[in-house]
């Protein structure tokens, strides 16, 4: 009986490409907060303080990760490696191997190892970037020009937010306009359970600008609230940031990919 309900809520979805269900979703869910936990406790421990510098540093291994999902979608690569749950493990094995070898090369030469993580993550982006495709550069031009107008809203001074909670929200913008394209103009389907919902609830795409601007700030309140941590504040934003930018930049490239 377990073996059948794993087979149906689990490997059948990675296998079919059908995405996500309710029982999945949960369970993927509560992983993200459990081995967030876990890699929270690692960086700190490895002595990283979560600043602006460390996000910084971070950025290019969202944009592998989500460069990686693309070419596995396109059918550049053919691997479960590249599918949900496996592309984060994939992804995070990536990353904090980098972030390990910077360290010690960093204490090694007296060097800054933001710098270092920096680069080889941008050098790794780069490299699987030059395998993508870009066939729609008018899809890509509408999703930039929603992403500008967010980007001027909410940057504009006269919302008195951190630099941390202005860059959560455009990330989850930013991901609210490439699915809205790609699914209001496009043709794509999406594949998480919640937005689907709330496109059937609402019979339109456009309520997921809504709903995400509504929760993040909710979610940003309850942090800045409740969270006395400051490491522990930047990490729960930094994971925001890190979802929104990866699903959005994927969404991106996989509508520019197809004509």
């Amino acid at each position: 009986m377990a073996l059948e309900l794993i087979e149906k809520y689990f490997i059948e979805p990675i296998i079919t490409g059908s995405g996500y269900n309710w029982v999945n979703t949960l369970v993927y869910a509560i992983l993200l907060i459990f081995f967030g936990y876990i890699v929270f406790r690692a960086i700190r421990k490895l002595g990283i303080e979560i600043d602006s510098k460390f996000a910084m540093s971070v950025f290019p291994y969202i944009l592998m990760a989500s460069i990686l999902r693309s070419l596995n979608d396109i059918g550049v690569f053919h691997t479960y490696l590249l599918v949900t749950p496996f592309a984060y493990i994939y992804a995070f094995a990536i990353t904090f191997s980098c972030l390990v070898l910077s360290l010690i090369l960093a204490r090694r030469f007296k060097v800054s190892f933001h710098a270092l993580f920096f680069s080889l993550g941008f050098v790794l982006a780069g490299i699987f970037f030059t395998q993508l495709k870009f066939q729609n550069l008018f899809a890509v031009g509408q999703i930039l020009a929603l992403d500008l107008l967010f980007f001027v809203l909410i940057f504009l001074p006269v919302w008195k937010a951190s630099l941390w909670n202005k860059s959560a929200l455009f990330a989850q913008m930013f991901d609210a306009s490439s699915t809205f394209i790609a699914v209001a103009y496009y043709g794509f389907l999406e594949q998480h359970v919640l937005p689907n919902i709330l496109f059937g609830f609402a019979g339109s795409v456009a309520i997921f600008f809504v709903a995400k601007f509504a929760v993040v700030l909710a979610f940003l309140w309850a942090v800045d609230s409740g969270v006395e941590d400051k490491n522990l504040r930047n990490f729960l934003k930094l994971i925001v940031f890190m979802l929104g930018i990866g699903q959005g930049f994927r969404d991106l490239l996989m509508v520019a990919a197809f004509a």
